[in-house]
């Protein structure tokens, strides 16, 4: 044999091993890959759709989605079928007793999740989380970052800066309803985002109704469009902090908003008689005053306590008003309560500087940070791309930029208190 001939018999040699070796690669998937391509089309499963097979994860550990009948299920490395909650490629699964994906709701131990039936961008099993419409309900599923993602919430529910509740069985509430004893309203159309508890003042029907910050119903009101209220916000006078309160913003804001409603409250009788107070370094401000107003060295107080110190006063003068948080409410929100000439406590910055994180201290085993800068104003109203409050640091009416002002609110954790 000649040296060419032999060369050609070499080379058909080598190409006959290397299609062979290549097809041995080749045949263990196939049979996986025909049954996920088989069944394109046959059902709402992006998984095994025949458009989406680059979807179809293979797996880290070697597992591989395999299709018997019409069901999927996931065997491992090791050849056996996964079973009950697998994270495969980052999505959340449940397979049963034999290693069948399970679909729709699945109860464990008391919980419930909910698995992905419908075609999608999501895949066939997959456990999903945030908020879902099943049969005509929406319930609520734990993001993925919960310590039980993907199960069915149930109860009060806090999504995107609104409250929700969910029913025993995890369906979104509408309209009215009670919990606890206290009754609460759930908006029922979309405009108002549909299940979001009504907070503030708001029309039901033909009437209208207050809520406090966490939804609860605090009574009926009149049609804040036709207050008849004999003052308004026009009539109302700003008074100075300084020299006696120089850390006394809170307090002095409260006394504004009680002299134009018609009492003789003094500042420094609020401050030495009815603000609860605490040492610098041990109190909760949302409890009591930190130090004392008559201090430059002291700091402040939030919503509640102005609340329970509005609340004495008003109890000492027999009065059936009551000072109210309604904190958590979008600055132009309050223009609701603004255009019914009632003022509103707020909290911002001095001046509208930039807040920083101040000095921490720790009150029973937890840390507080307090926020500097921190000041307390009365909000009269929103014109344009103004904000007119009576600023207590001036004692003076004044006009902020409605987008800093509403950025140093939202920084003070949208605090708000009205009297009613």
């Amino acid at each position: 044999m000649n040296v060419k001939a032999s060369l050609k018999t070499w080379a058909e040699q080598l190409l006959v091993r290397t299609l062979l070796l290549l097809l041995l690669t080749i045949l263990p998937a196939a049979p996986a890959m025909a049954a996920s391509a088989s069944a394109g089309g046959s059902g709402p499963l992006s998984l095994i759709d025949k458009s989406r097979i680059s979807l179809i994860p293979a797996g880290s550990s070697g597992a591989r989605w395999v299709k018997t009948g019409s069901r999927l299920r996931l065997k491992g490395s090791n050849g056996k079928y996964k079973t009950g909650f697998v994270k495969h490629k980052g999505r959340y699964y449940y397979f049963d007793a034999k290693g069948y994906l399970k679909t729709g709701f699945i109860t464990v131990k008391g919980k419930k999740w909910f698995a992905s039936s419908v075609k999608g961008e999501m895949g066939k099993g997959e456990i999903l989380s945030g908020l879902v419409w099943v049969n005509g309900h929406t319930y609520f599923l734990n993001p993925a970052s919960s310590p039980c993602p993907g199960a069915v919430s149930t109860g009060f529910q806090k999504i995107s800066g609104r409250r929700y509740y969910f029913d025993a069985n995890g369906r979104m509430v509408t309209g009215w309803f009670t919990v606890g004893g206290r009754r609460y309203y759930a908006c029922c159309n979309k405009k108002n985002h549909r299940g979001s508890l009504m907070t503030g003042v708001g029309k039901i029907g033909s009437k209208y109704y207050e809520f406090d910050s966490s939804g609860r119903l605090l009574r009926t009101v009149a049609n804040p469009s036709k207050n008849t209220a004999k003052k308004t916000l026009a009539d109302l006078v700003a008074i100075h902090q300084f020299p006696e309160l120089p850390t006394g913003c809170e307090v002095t804001s409260l006394t504004i908003v009680l002299n134009y409603m018609g009492f003789r409250a003094d500042k420094l009788d609020l401050a030495d008689n009815y603000l609860p107070k605490g040492p610098v370094g041990s109190t909760d401000f949302r409890k009591a005053f930190v130090g004392n107003p008559r201090s430059s060295k002291a700091y402040g107080c939030y919503a509640p306590v102005i609340v329970s110190t509005a609340n004495a006063y008003l109890k000492a003068q027999k009065s059936k008003l009551r000072a109210i948080d309604i904190s958590g409410r979008e600055l132009p929100a309050l223009t609701a309560y603004t255009k019914a000439n009632v003022p509103v406590i707020v909290w911002g910055t001095i001046n509208c500087l930039k807040p920083y994180r101040g000095v921490t201290w720790n009150v029973g085993g937890r840390k507080l940070t307090w926020i500097g800068q921190e000041h307390c104003m009365v909000l009269l109203g929103i014109r344009n791309s103004s904000v007119q409050v009576a600023d207590p640091y001036s004692g003076t009416i004044r006009f902020y930029d409605l987008t800093l002002f509403r950025d140093r609110y939202n920084s003070l954790f949208k605090q708000a208190v009205v009297i009613r």
